[in-house]
């Protein structure tokens, strides 16, 4: 997915990667809570996730496995109707490539994957058009069919928002208020997370107290 630099940074070994201050950049790994694998103009390298605001997106989950990405797609309501369209999809990591990403779509009564391919030049794709970032594929998907299938035109689509989920976070580091607005927690705490709105600051929950809490400091999971 992608970040943007919120300070330059200069690597001091050859697996790092040098940003400018405002670089978006392409985040392919956040299995290290410290160093994150980026890639930016087609060089790959190491950052440190201090110096990154993710820029987010309600159609990246992360980690989720494939039957996990089924049985939140193929959802249902009391009455057994599907509570997502055909055509709401969610981008996952790849489960067969480290720094690789797969694209899930309902369709009818089965959900369709996608492995998202890239090349050297750093572009991504499903069949034969690039794109620069996988948020660029995703937006023209909406317009433009992913499948191949010259007779099904399947459009992506958001989840339907009006679906409540509820969104854990595990602390990667503690975390002491500083005022009253804040939420103290500790290292390996997990918070519910309320509100995503502002990329730098969550709103959580944790043991009846709410309050915001630094976004680099969790790391999102799914329940």
């Amino acid at each position: 997915m992608e970040a943007r630099a919120k300070y330059s940074f200069k690597g001091s070994q050859s697996d790092e990667l040098d940003m400018e201050r405002d670089d978006v950049i392409k985040v392919l790994d956040m299995d290290d809570a410290d160093w994150y694998k980026a890639e930016k103009n087609g060089r790959v390298g190491m950052v440190p996730s201090t110096y990154l605001t993710m820029l987010p997106h309600q159609w990246y989950l992360g980690k989720i496995t494939r039957g996990e990405a089924e049985q939140i797609l193929s959802e249902t309501d009391q009455s057994g109707r599907h509570k997502h369209e055909d055509g709401a999809f969610l981008v996952r990591n790849s489960e067969s490539d480290a720094s690789g990403f797969s694209l899930s779509v309902k369709q009818g009564n089965s959900v369709q994957h996608f492995k998202i391919l890239n090349n050297s030049s750093g572009s991504y794709y499903l069949w034969t058009k690039l794109f620069r970032s996988v948020t660029e594929l995703v937006q023209n998907h909406k317009k433009e069919s992913v499948s191949r299938n010259a007779h099904t035109n399947l459009l992506l689509k958001d989840m339907n928002t009006g679906v409540p989920r509820i969104v854990h976070a595990k602390a990667l580091f503690e975390f002491s208020a500083s005022g009253p607005e804040e939420l103290s927690f500790n290292r390996g705490d997990v918070l519910v997370i309320t509100d995503q709105s502002d990329q730098d600051w969550f709103k959580a929950e944790l043991n009846g107290k709410t309050g915001f809490i630094p976004s680099n400091y969790v790391k999102i999971e799914l329940t």
